[in-house]
């Protein structure tokens, strides 16, 4: 790997900062090809979904291991949707996914829990119960991961997580510390921030998922793309490509939605240029 674009997690795992993930609403040869065009490009970290068992992912990495790279040249993520209504057999979820793409071990695991549910103030005793079997399931997925990970199957894990309080309040509850800290917060949302200074202070590396960071979702999304749209035209790349350098600048990794070889090939073009802290700062101040 690429020691310019890695950073060594608080296990000592190296994460590639770029990170590509495939776009799973498209045909399997379509998605061969944008995985292939992601390799191609640079890419030696993809984040896949827990729910796409599809033989696809397996055909691809064998074109590149062990002809072209080496297993340990390549950071393969899976995330695993964990819903409060019902527990999820994790291990399971694991053990099929290697089985599934044809490896010994997954290089890191990422537990998205529905927070809205944290937010919510219990109304009754009913959902009271409810609220706490929730923390347990997440609880017992936690430490399902922890033992995966003494079994050699798992090398890290992490969790999806966009409020700092809830993070903090969960992690409180656990024994094992995450290394990765995933969300798609604007840039300039000041729960961004406070997300970076927090996993900078506790030691846990942030990823930025991209592919819903622009959506028109909130103001801040709008008045960032704004200021992406300015920056990209004085820097002669694109938004996403200013984005990531804005990122890669912050200590922050990227997880990069990738709909096409080309898409993906654009998106990893971000070493050749840099950003000034007047750049970075427009960023992070955008709308305000």
């Amino acid at each position: 790997m690429e020691e310019l674009v890695c950073i060594k997690l608080n296990n000592g795992v190296k994460l590639p900062l770029l990170g590509a993930w495939p776009s799973l609403n498209k045909d399997s040869q379509t998605f061969g090809r944008i995985l292939d065009g992601a390799f191609n490009a640079g890419y030696r970290h993809v984040q896949l979904d827990a729910d796409h068992n599809d033989v696809t992912i397996s055909s691809a990495l064998k074109r590149w291991i062990p002809s072209t790279l080496q297993r340990d040249d390549i950071f393969v993520s899976v995330k695993i949707h964990v819903p409060n209504t019902r527990k999820v057999n994790i291990k399971s979820a694991v053990l099929q996914m290697l089985y599934t793409v044809g490896l010994d071990h997954l290089d890191c695991v990422i537990l998205h829990f529905n927070q809205q549910s944290e937010s919510a103030v219990p109304q009754n005793l009913s959902n009271l119960r409810d609220a706490r079997n929730h923390v347990d399931h997440r609880i017992q997925a936690v430490d399902v991961i922890t033992k995966l990970m003494e079994e050699d199957k798992v090398r890290c894990w992490g969790l999806v997580y966009s409020d700092v309080h809830h993070l903090d309040t969960f992690l409180k509850k656990i024994s094992s510390t995450p290394q990765i800290i995933q969300n798609s917060l604007p840039y300039n949302h000041p729960g961004f921030q406070h997300m970076r200074k927090y996993c900078r202070y506790k030691n846990m590396q942030l990823l930025v998922d991209i592919a819903d960071i622009n959506s028109p979702s909130s103001p801040e999304s709008s008045e960032l793309r704004k200021a992406l749209h300015i920056s990209s035209l004085q820097l002669q790349k694109s938004p996403n490509q200013v984005l990531v350098r804005a990122l890669l600048s912050s200590g922050c990794a990227s997880l990069c939605s990738c709909g096409s070889e080309e898409e993906a090939t654009t998106n990893f073009q971000v070493l050749d240029f840099g950003l000034s802290n007047s750049d970075i700062h427009s960023l992070a101040a955008a709308g305000k």
